[in-house]
C-alpha cells in the first residue's frame, strides 16, 4: 500500500522492471500503479468526508482509458465529459454519473449528453 507521504517523482517499480516495459512496449509509455490511484482518490475522499454532499467528478479529457477510468469509478468518483467521445469512453467505464460541461459542443456532444 502506497503511503500518504507518497512522492509523485519518485518511481513506484524498479528501474529493471521499468526497462523491461520500455523494452516491450517502447516509448512514450505511461504506467500506472493502482494502488497510488486507489489510495490518493480514497484520500480525496476521507478529505471532503465532512461534506456528505460532496461528489469528485474525474475530467475524462485527463485520462482517456476505460480502465483506469472504470478503477475512479469504482471508487465512487464521477466523470466529467466534455464531447461525446468522453461520454462514451464514461460508458465503458461503467460510470452512472456523467457531467458535461463543454464550451463549443457540437450537435452530435449535445445529442450524445441528452442520452445519458
Amino acid at each position: 500500500m502506497i503511503e500518504e507521504n507518497y512522492e509523485p517523482d519518485i518511481p513506484f517499480a524498479q528501474t529493471g522492471t521499468l526497462e523491461k516495459l520500455v523494452e516491450e512496449y517502447g516509448t512514450p509509455l505511461l504506467v500506472y500503479d493502482r494502488a497510488t490511484l486507489e489510495t490518493q482518490t480514497e484520500s480525496l475522499f476521507r478529505a471532503f468526508s465532512w461534506c456528505p454532499e460532496y461528489r469528485q467528478y474525474f475530467p475524462v479529457e485527463e485520462l482517456e482509458n476505460p480502465a483506469l477510468l472504470r478503477i475512479l469509478v469504482q471508487k465512487g468518483c464521477g466523470l466529467l465529459c466534455s464531447n461525446a467521445w468522453h461520454i462514451s469512453l464514461a460508458k465503458l467505464a461503467g460510470a452512472d454519473n456523467i457531467l458535461f460541461s463543454a464550451c463549443f459542443p457540437t450537435e452530435e456532444d449535445w445529442k450524445a449528453a441528452e442520452a445519458v
